[in-house]
């Protein structure tokens, strides 16, 4: 990977130079001594490849507009929700690979009865931070 490379890459993703340098792990100077041919190690320029080929496959993946929350109660239960979703993505995976391989649907039930079991818990986690939420915002009405 080239100098122009670098530059070519941060302005595709319509990042800052302090952005790219957050998103592998660097600080904006590397990324100006990156840009201005200094040598860059095989690591980030694999992550840099990566970035630019994930925004290639999803546009959306860096240009997502930072979500804003109320308040701390919002975000726990918005990564929740989030986390629940992934953990749903995995069960039908484990799905999957029982219609595939119904030999091993014990093995693959296990997987999945602990899948549901960390839904369980998050959506209580979700039940509580509602509920802090609701007495903070009782208790500190303006």
């Amino acid at each position: 990977m080239n100098t122009l490379d670098v530059k070519e890459i941060r302005k595709k993703l319509q990042l800052t130079q302090e952005e790219l340098g957050n998103l592998i792990g660097v600080s904006r100077n590397t990324i100006i001594n990156y840009e201005k041919g200094g040598k860059i190690p095989d690591s980030k320029s694999t992550i840099l490849n990566n970035l630019l080929n994930e925004n290639a496959q999803n546009k959306n993946i860096v240009n997502e507009p930072e979500a804003v929350y109320e308040t701390g109660f919002d975000k726990k239960i918005a990564e929740s929700k989030k986390e629940i979703e992934k953990i749903k993505e995995e069960i039908l995976k484990f799905e999957n690979k029982i219609e595939q391989d119904p030999t091993k649907k014990v093995t693959y039930e296990k997987y999945i009865s602990s899948y549901e079991e960390q839904i369980f818990l998050l959506n209580e986690i979700i039940n509580i931070t509602l509920e802090a939420k609701k007495d903070f915002l009782e208790n500190n009405e303006v």
